[in-house]
């Protein structure tokens, strides 16, 4: 007649030390009350977790996404490369990146004439100069294409507008 049946421990009065888990998951106790409220925390968690997720994920979507004027997020890096080692970090007044199908060429605007440091020629008074520079970039290889064009080299000839023309 005396079946397996659990009872709770003896406590004391204010004896609080009990196991949580054991208060709330006996036999014949309600715990809708409780319940409940566990449910309404962990759907509020969620709802929160899940607007975090879906805004991380515009952020990021955003951020990769193609840009508009087809100028990829490349071209900034081999950009800054060529400045460096082949002009000697000039003094960049003005930048232009025009987008072509098989090529990005980027135009510089400098405050002063700058000499190609890299270029060949029998005298120093004969390396190529100027002002103004135009420079490509392959898609594919994001390397340097080897079209290089100064404008702007004595005076206003060749003018802006060559480097800049499409």
């Amino acid at each position: 007649m005396n079946r397996c049946r659990r009872t709770p421990p003896a406590r004391l009065p204010g004896d609080d030390t009990g196991d949580v888990t054991r208060d709330l998951f006996e036999p014949g106790r309600r715990t809708s009350h409780m319940s409940s409220s566990i449910v309404r925390v962990m759907r509020s968690r969620s709802l929160t977790l899940l607007v975090l997720l879906v805004c991380g994920l515009a952020f990021v979507a955003s951020g990769v996404a193609k840009p508009r004027d087809g100028i990829p997020s490349w071209v900034g890096g081999p950009a800054k490369q060529t400045l460096a080692g082949v002009f000697g970090n000039p003094v960049v007044v003005e930048n232009w990146t025009i987008p072509y199908p098989r090529k990005i060429v980027v135009v510089w605007e400098f405050q002063g004439i700058t000499v190609c440091r890299t270029c060949s020629a029998p005298s120093n008074a004969a390396r190529p100069r100027g002002r103004v520079v135009r420079v490509s970039f392959d898609r594919r290889t994001h390397r340097l294409t080897g079209e290089m064009r100064f404008c702007e080299v004595r005076g206003i000839t060749p003018p802006l507008s060559a480097c800049l023309a499409r």
